[in-house]
C-alpha cells in the first residue's frame, strides 16, 4: 500500500486521459462517416453482427491500452516504469473511460466500460509495455 504513493500518477493520469480523448475523437469521426454510408454496405453488415462488434470492442481497447502506453511513455521520464505503473495505468484508463461514458457524448460508443474493453485495455497495455513489465 505504501508503494501507490510512489507511483507517478500526474503522468499516468495525463497519459490516460490523453489516450480516450484520442479515441473518443475517432470515434466521432468514423461515426460520421459510418453515418453517411448506406446500410446495404459491407461494413455495416459486419458491425452488426456480435462477432464484428465483439471484434471491434477488442480492438478499440487494444488501441486505448496501447496509446497510454505511449502516452506514458513520453510523460514520465523521471521514473523508470515497471509493471505496478502499468497496472495504475489500467486504472487510470478504465476511470478515464467511465469519466467520457458520463459526458454523454455522441458517436459509435467505442469508448466505454465494457468486459471486452477491459480485457482488450489489459492486453494493450502489456503487449505495448512488454519492455516494462520487470
Amino acid at each position: 500500500m505504501n508503494a501507490l504513493k510512489y507511483l507517478p500518477w500526474r503522468s499516468l493520469t495525463l497519459a490516460a486521459l490523453l489516450s480516450v480523448i484520442v479515441v473518443k475523437a475517432a470515434d466521432l469521426w468514423i461515426g460520421r462517416i459510418l453515418g453517411q454510408l448506406d446500410n446495404t454496405s459491407v461494413l455495416m453488415k459486419f458491425l452488426l453482427t456480435p462477432t464484428g462488434s465483439t471484434l471491434l470492442f477488442f480492438c478499440v481497447g487494444l488501441a486505448i491500452g496501447s496509446l497510454g502506453v505511449l502516452f506514458l511513455e513520453k510523460f514520465e521520464v523521471r521514473q523508470a516504469i515497471d509493471s505496478s505503473s502499468l497496472w495504475a495505468l489500467v486504472l487510470c484508463i478504465l476511470i478515464s473511460l467511465w469519466l467520457i461514458v458520463q459526458l454523454n457524448i455522441e458517436g459509435l460508443s467505442l469508448g466505454e466500460v465494457h468486459y471486452t474493453h477491459t480485457i482488450g485495455i489489459v492486453v494493450g497495455v502489456f503487449w505495448k509495455g512488454r519492455y516494462y513489465r520487470r
